[in-house]
């Protein structure tokens, strides 16, 4: 469980929101190997522990691949709700490194920020293979 505690020099605390951040180790021994042209694809979770209503969130993802355009990427939330962050764009640019604001993710507003974060990576084509080695959330809650 997460325990935050305030307090200031007059003995009163308000607390208005608060940001917890999560971010899968990187590292060779971390990275996830991407199935090469598989439906099921990797999906890789992280657990909030915060009950609080989403009022923003940024995503960072660091894919290493040698053709782009080759992979779906999304997140859902614990309620189910997905966005797709990526979606075979980029022609033959190799890894993905993109960070994607709260501008981006807006449609995970009001949601509960409490449960398991899914990111799923698909790699819809053969031949080329890749790595997830990392990805990460902050979650501004009200």
């Amino acid at each position: 469980d997460w325990k935050l505690h305030l307090k200031d020099k007059d003995g009163q605390s308000l607390l208005s929101s608060w940001c917890l951040s999560m971010q899968m180790a990187n590292g060779k021994k971390s990275e996830l190997l991407i199935p090469d042209n598989d439906k099921a694809g990797l999906v890789s979770k992280y657990y909030c522990s915060e009950a609080g209503k989403v009022k923003g969130i940024k995503a960072n993802i660091n894919i290493a691949h040698g053709y782009v355009a080759d992979l779906k990427v999304s997140l859902t939330s614990p309620s189910g709700k997905s966005k797709m962050l990526h979606n075979k764009e980029g022609g033959a640019k190799a890894n993905l490194k993109k960070a994607y604001n709260k501008k981006d993710l807006a449609d995970f507003n009001g949601e509960s920020a409490k449960g398991f974060w899914t990111l799923t990576v698909h790699d819809t084509a053969p031949r080329d293979s890749g790595r997830l080695k990392s990805w990460g959330l902050s979650i501004d809650t009200d």
